[in-house]
């Protein structure tokens, strides 16, 4: 009867330490478990880890369990991705909350809205705080897919994101297919890649309301829209470009860029070129005499092309049917500002609405007050 006893006992034992030990797992954190064992959010190395779409809402708006105690703009938490996070019908877009500093790693893997059907809240990501994005895939195959909205289809930005890596491709919008700038936003690109994306406006950036946009490097290809098949730049939005490559584009104005109403585009260095413009400006489309457009240094748009075909092994749009090669279009009115002596490897096309004859000119350029008639 003892040794009965005492088996029933150690039984008991073994079962509650068996449910103590799983009540003890359910109580932990829930990113416990896909965080690397070092992890405490302070480095690249010492990254979180997390391969859920809820996870990573949680993580990216605000959670206290996966989040840098001084996390601050000197200070980011580190996150990495370790698995596709892709969207279900109820989920909403991944916010990165007001006051957030935050490194993101795609690690070649994609975070997926997965939507078939637009939404006026359709983007895959917003930015009320600051994000970096990059991808140690090595390769950019890190992706941010999958958006179907009406204020941009991969990322909307209303506070600061840094691009420094990753693809923002397969998305669609009204405007900015991959990225929307708005509301004092900042967008900075200084690598990665934007392609594939759709909008009426801005295929694959979209600049307006005070927002700001500073390309440094990065490519811009392969997007499609009415206005800006690269990027549009419009009513107080600024667009300063000082590297990368605008290429493979396509719009019925603006294949490349397109500064519309109060937009203001400042070029001083990298290329556009191989973009088609249906109707006009193949290159740069400058809408009417509120368009600012001003360029030094040594930025480059030639070879673009108005109603051009695609060469379907570079991506570039380089035959043509009506007009032929169409770089910078200026209509009636409207000048391109040069604010400094331009560099000798400046190389830059134009094709204005009103054409020279021999008895009129046509002025297309115009030096800034102090730079000497530059």
């Amino acid at each position: 009867m003892k040794k009965r006893q005492k088996s029933m006992t150690r039984s008991l034992i073994c079962v509650a330490a068996v449910l103590a030990a799983i009540f003890a797992v359910m109580l932990l954190p829930r990113f416990a478990m896909v965080a690397c064992a070092a992890a405490d959010g302070t480095s690249a190395d010492t990254a979180y880890e997390i391969g859920l779409w809820g996870d990573l809402e949680a993580a990216m708006k605000n959670d206290r369990t996966l989040k840098r105690v001084d996390e601050d703009a000197d200070n980011p938490t580190y996150y990495r991705l370790n698995a596709d996070c892709t969207a279900s019908g109820s989920d909403s877009y991944i916010l990165v909350g007001n006051g957030r500093h935050v490194v993101l790693d795609l690690a070649g893997h994609k975070i997926d809205r997965n939507l078939d059907a637009a939404k006026n809240d359709g983007h895959v990501m917003g930015i009320d705080g600051t994000l970096t994005l990059t991808d140690s895939s090595g390769n950019d195959s890190g992706r941010i897919t999958g958006g179907n909205g009406k204020y941009g289809g991969g990322v909307s930005v209303g506070g600061t994101f840094n691009m420094t890596g990753g693809t923002i491709s397969g998305n669609e919008a009204t405007w900015g297919g991959g990225v929307y700038v708005v509301r004092g936003g900042t967008f900075s690109m200084t690598g990665g890649t934007i392609s594939g994306n759709e909008a009426s406006q801005g295929g694959g950036v979209y600049v307006s309301s005070s927002g700001k946009f500073n390309m440094t490097g990065g490519t811009i290809s392969g997007n499609e829209a009415i206005q800006g098949g690269g990027v549009c730049v419009s009513s107080s939005g600024t667009f300063n470009m000082t590297g990368g490559t605008i290429s493979g584009n396509e719009a019925f104005q603006g294949g490349g860029v397109c500064v519309s109403s109060s937009g203001t585009f400042s070029m001083t260095g990298g290329a556009i070129t191989g973009n088609n413009g249906r109707l006009e400006g193949g290159g740069v489309y400058c809408q009417n005499s509120s368009s600012v457009f001003s360029i030094s240094g040594d930025p480059v748009i030639r070879g673009n092309v108005n109603d051009g075909s695609k060469n379907e092994e570079t991506g570039l749009y380089t035959s043509y049917e009506l007009r032929g090669e169409e770089n910078v279009w200026l209509p009636s009115d409207t000048f391109i500002s040069v604010i400094a002596k331009p560099a000798s490897a400046m190389q830059v096309g134009v094709t204005t609405e009103n054409t020279p004859t021999d008895d009129t000119s046509v002025t297309f350029a115009k030096g800034t007050e102090g730079n000497d008639g530059y």
